[in-house]
């Protein structure tokens, strides 16, 4: 497994100060530089916590997708930060937070990013391991560590697979 060398730190957030000051200077704001950490975050390329002026970035899919990452989820991240200092918490009709609307993606084009949501890095090094349950039918179902663990830990009729129809019936193969 990948990780980040102290340059590499270094940089990441060099781009991360870089894009604070240039919405400070575009919105007229007076933002702070957040914290900035460097975890193992399973598929997730990285996290903003607005409360807390902070990122989090996944130091494996940052290693190994180093200079997509930089121009993509890092300045993503912060724009995360930026909305909310801006805009504050934003809602839709149902009450459902939004966090990828209008203003984050107007803020991501203004500093000259690409406004997509989603990474597309290949995150096999860091996915967890999945489980294979089949059928009677011959029907196979993957599951990841905790769902797997929940139903090997269960008697059919009890728990977890009792109140799951779909699982009622699968056993495990091993695999």
């Amino acid at each position: 497994m990948k990780t980040l060398n102290t340059n590499q730190k270094a940089e990441i957030k060099d781009i991360v100060s870089a894009t604070v000051s240039k919405a400070n200077s575009i919105w007229g704001m007076d933002m702070t530089m957040p914290s900035v950490d460097f975890v193992k975050m399973g598929t997730t390329a990285g996290r903003a916590y607005p409360w807390k002026n902070a990122v989090k970035f996944n130091e494996v899919l940052a290693a190994e997708n180093y200079v997509n990452f930089c121009k993509r989820t890092v300045v993503h991240e912060v724009a995360h930060l930026i909305d909310h200092e801006s805009n504050g918490k934003q809602f839709d009709r149902a009450g459902r937070r939004v966090v990828h609307g209008r203003t984050f993606k107007s803020i991501m084009v203004s500093l000259g990013a690409d406004p997509s949501t989603c990474h597309s890095y290949d995150v096999s090094s860091v996915s967890k391991k999945k489980f294979t349950w089949v059928n009677s039918l011959g029907d196979k179902m993957e599951l990841g560590p905790i769902r797997h663990k929940k139903m090997l830990l269960c008697e059919i009729g009890k728990g977890y697979r009792m109140r799951n129809q779909k699982c009622r019936n699968y056993t495990f193969n091993g695999g």
